[in-house]
């Protein structure tokens, strides 16, 4: 008995945590564990018996069949008395660490979603862990850093800024710390010589002096092929070179699925694997890999879950996977913090797609502002073109044909990207057809006619005006 988990504890702690842990105890609503706690502590776990233990928190008697009962209330003591002694430890710490308390901060404004907040706490405690030579700590507040930014910065030129300078930090401070690893290993071995010295001494016996020859190579050989690959694909990435990403997910699962970056890493490549399908427009091996993500991550992991659901409702969209998300949509926009107005555009653009393709004409008149002057002008143009498709499916042809008519007249037009023009022209001359026929199944002359429109569009513009909402869902209604 006294070689106990539980019973090593209760024989290790001092006064001012016997003390602490009555007080929690007390005011824990499972009873037994205050009177097993006071009994060992006040007879001595040396000394009471197994039987005698029982009775007195059980009020029964003890046989083998129900010793089950009291290892279990054993186990919950010794959870019970770590975690208090655990918390008592990280409050000591909250007000004893600076770099500790920045680190919880850190965390807090992440979930909080306060960019703003999290971007002065973590400068200051980058400036902390510089002064303190933690090195490794800086490049994960870099990391965090770079996973955060993308969700926040618009600006392509001053995001790309950013990457880079974290880029050139990383390179620098990796060399830091791999050359304090270097020293301490050289310390380590140094005094590890001393002792085969002095051993020898004593016994009579050769030992041969060992020199550590560190390689970067050698360090964790599968997790270091796993970060390889994933470099390797990175400049890729536009490229659609999955198999490189395939190949760093088969390196990462033969580590230690216990490890705290494995789970971290495992949810990365999953994400990435997933997004780099759907890039390369494999839009089924995506949603493969999507939901293999999703049910393999913890929520737990997830602080930013609506996040990394816009990309799997992006993809299902592309399959015509319109209902579904729009259940993925409604899930995600549980979990938009209130102040992410940019995320919610996001969510906002996207539920339009899927009730422009359901042809969800009440849904969509909803979504559509009342003021578009609020809009930067490529989503005042982009809501122009719903509107328009509004009345399309209203069979309200009249009003869609003076609509974008009114667009192409308006000074909207010329502060948008000249290639759109060409979006606006085609669904005029499809208008003026389907307002002449009144119906969307144009006659096989008109069809001919609007087809080798498309075909044109679809053959000299660029693919941002040939992937463009509102032009494939005209040619999609008209059956192009």
């Amino acid at each position: 008995m006294k070689d106990s988990k539980l019973y090593t504890i209760i024989d290790a702690l001092r006064g001012n945590q016997i003390s602490l842990i009555e007080k929690h105890l007390k005011e824990d609503k499972r009873k037994s564990l205050l009177q097993l706690f006071l009994l060992l502590k006040k007879t001595g776990t040396a000394v009471i018996g197994r039987d005698a233990l029982f009775y007195k928190i059980f009020k029964k008697k003890y046989s083998a069949a129900n010793d089950y009962i009291l290892r279990n209330e054993m186990r919950l003591l010794v959870e019970k008395i770590e975690s208090i002694l655990i918390k008592e430890q990280v409050e000591k710490l909250l007000v004893s660490d600076n770099l500790f308390q920045l680190k919880q901060q850190l965390l807090v404004y992440k979930n909080l979603d306060l960019f703003e907040f999290y971007v002065d706490t973590w400068k200051e405690a980058k400036s902390l862990a510089l002064e303190q030579y933690q090195y490794q700590y800086v490049l994960e507040l870099n990391a965090d850093y770079f996973e955060f930014v993308q969700f926040h910065i618009r600006n392509y030129k001053e995001r790309l800024e950013i990457f880079d300078k974290l880029i050139d930090e990383n390179i620098l401070y990796s060399n830091y710390f791999l050359a304090r690893q270097y020293a301490y290993t050289s310390f380590l071995e140094g005094n590890a010589n001393k002792l085969r010295l002095e051993y020898q001494i004593k016994q009579g016996n050769k030992i041969p002096v060992k020199t550590a020859e560190i390689e970067l190579q050698q360090f964790s050989a599968h997790i270091n092929e796993y970060f390889n690959l994933v470099g390797k694909w990175f400049p890729f990435q536009s490229k659609g070179k999955t198999d490189i990403l395939l190949e760093a997910l088969t390196a990462l699962e033969k580590c230690n699925k216990d490890a705290s970056i494995y789970q971290q890493e495992h949810m990365r490549v999953l994400n990435l694997i997933a997004t780099d399908f759907s890039m390369s427009a494999d839009f089924e091996k995506a949603a493969v890999y999507f939901e293999k993500f999703f049910s393999e991550t913890p929520d737990s992991q997830l602080h930013n879950k609506a996040y990394y659901l816009y990309n799997y409702a992006v993809n299902l969209t592309k399959l015509n996977q319109y209902e579904k998300a729009l259940q993925v949509i409604n899930d995600a926009e549980k979990h938009i913090k209130p102040s992410n107005e940019f995320l919610k555009d996001k969510y906002r653009l996207l539920k339009v797609i899927c009730y422009l393709f359901i042809k969800d004409a009440p849904q969509l008149k909803k979504m559509i502002p009342t003021d578009f002057s609020v809009l930067l002008p490529e989503q005042r143009i982009y809501f122009r073109f719903v509107n328009t498709i509004y009345y399309i499916i209203n069979k309200e042809f009249d009003l869609a044909s003076e609509d974008i008519n009114n667009l192409l007249r308006s000074k909207l037009i010329n502060e948008i990207d000249i290639h759109f023009l060409a979006v606006a022209r085609f669904y005029k001359d499809a208008l003026s057809l389907i307002l002449k026929e009144n119906t969307l199944k144009l006659s096989a002359a008109s069809f001919k006619k609007i087809k080798q429109e498309a075909f044109l569009i679809d053959t000299n513009e660029p693919a941002v005006v040939v992937n463009y909402m509102p032009y494939k869902w005209l040619k999609t209604s008209l059956d192009i």
